[in-house]
């Protein structure tokens, strides 16, 4: 109706690009909103209102699109250049800004840094509590992604206290049913699973799922994402052919319906490639990790948490596939990055273990005592 109404490029045009790019987003349909975010910054600019508080909400969408999608250096981009123009407008203690600091303490986050996302996030909810009413949805935001930035600080009674709270209110606000409630059975779930109480978290994950498919349907990769997380608890706990079947569910889905370097692609392969090595399927297991390894590199730096987390399982892999020195180089930097990046307890475990049971293979027992040793004196593990 707008394009048939004015000629563009008209502000009409754009705020309506702006809005259905923001519910295909919802929708799970990134490219066709990244696509409407981008004509509309380019009506934007083509009328001199780049600079406009309408379009740092397409600043914010665009940002968020990009996130979604796993291109997280892009997504930075916008979501910083969207919390420079609301500086600009707004004064310090706005629910705008505030939405804008949100946004990029997130992607900080994603990007492995929660321990500069977290003061922001803090920042931004302090000004949402003296704003906004107790219950408003924003404070429900800002507190489940505290709830995942603690998790990953080790901070587990922090982050439970606040991924409930933020439950609490989404529930009163939004009902036992919205789309947005599996997301907070989502957190808690995987607090529950970093702290290794893996029925508390199998349940949560269940809620989760069956919430996101009554909400959405099949057809959204939240769905699949969802299970993909229900898979690893359940291998977890040791019900590999349930987890297995999980599995090769969302990747049949992923491979028909996602970008070949998406997130989930890695993420499903990641937990499927660790089951089948724990079944001695090693053949498969290298398919699914080395695919893994590859999606992470080609998204972040070698010394990065996510590219460790999956080079772990492939140097175990390595190892029992006799190739020593190959599982020596993946181990001992996956070991480096963890003990810089990683904070939650009994992080660095699983990879001495690995490097145990590395030298002890390889006939290097001086090697396989010294990481013993380091072992013995590691925080408890749990099962993150």
């Amino acid at each position: 109706l707008a394009t048939s109404l004015y000629d563009s490029p008209h502000p009409q045009i754009a705020d309506t690009e702006g809005g259905l790019g923001e519910l295909y987003r919802n929708m799970g349909r990134y490219e066709d909103a990244e696509k409407l975010f981008r004509q509309a910054l380019a009506e934007y600019g083509a009328l001199g209102l780049e600079r406009t508080l309408a379009a740092s909400g397409v600043l914010t969408g665009l940002g968020e699109v990009l996130r979604q999608q796993g291109r997280l250096a892009e997504a930075e981009a916008f979501y910083a250049d969207a919390l420079a123009l609301r500086r600009e407008a707004y004064p310090e203690g706005d629910p705008a800004l505030s939405q804008s600091m949100n946004n990029y303490a997130l992607i900080l986050w994603r990007k492995g840094r929660p321990g500069e996302a977290e003061p922001i996030f803090r920042e931004a909810l302090a000004a949402y509590r003296a704003q906004l009413p107790d219950d408003h949805p924003r404070i429900a935001a800002v507190l489940h992604n505290l709830g995942l930035v603690y998790r990953d600080l080790g901070r587990y009674d922090d982050a439970l206290a606040a991924a409930t709270e933020s439950l609490t209110i989404k529930r009163a606000r939004l009902g036992d049913d919205h789309w947005r409630m599996a997301n907070a059975y989502r957190n808690l779930a995987g607090i529950h699973h970093a702290k290794g109480e893996l029925a508390q978290s199998e349940a949560r994950f269940r809620e989760a799922l069956t919430t996101r498919v009554a909400a959405v349907g099949e057809a959204h990769i939240g769905v699949h994402i969802d299970r993909i997380d229900l898979a690893n608890v359940i291998r977890d706990r040791g019900k590999l052919s349930t987890a297995d079947a999980l599995y090769r569910r969302a990747l049949a889905w992923l491979e028909g319906n996602a970008r070949a370097d998406h997130p989930a692609q890695a993420q499903a392969r990641l937990g499927y490639g660790r089951s089948l090595l724990q079944q001695g399927r090693l053949e498969e297991a290298a398919a699914m990790l080395e695919r893994a390894h590859a999606i992470r590199l080609e998204r972040y730096k070698a010394s990065h948490l996510q590219v460790a987390r999956v080079s772990g399982p492939l140097g175990a892999l390595r190892t029992a596939q006799g190739r020593y020195t190959e599982a020596e180089v993946l181990l001992r930097a996956t070991l480096a990055t963890l003990e810089t990046d990683c904070h939650a307890p009994g992080c660095t475990t699983p990879t001495l273990q690995h490097l145990v049971a590395l030298y002890e293979a390889w006939g290097k027992p001086a090697r396989a005592r010294e990481y013993q040793a380091r072992l013995s004196a590691a925080p408890s593990s749990s099962s993150s």
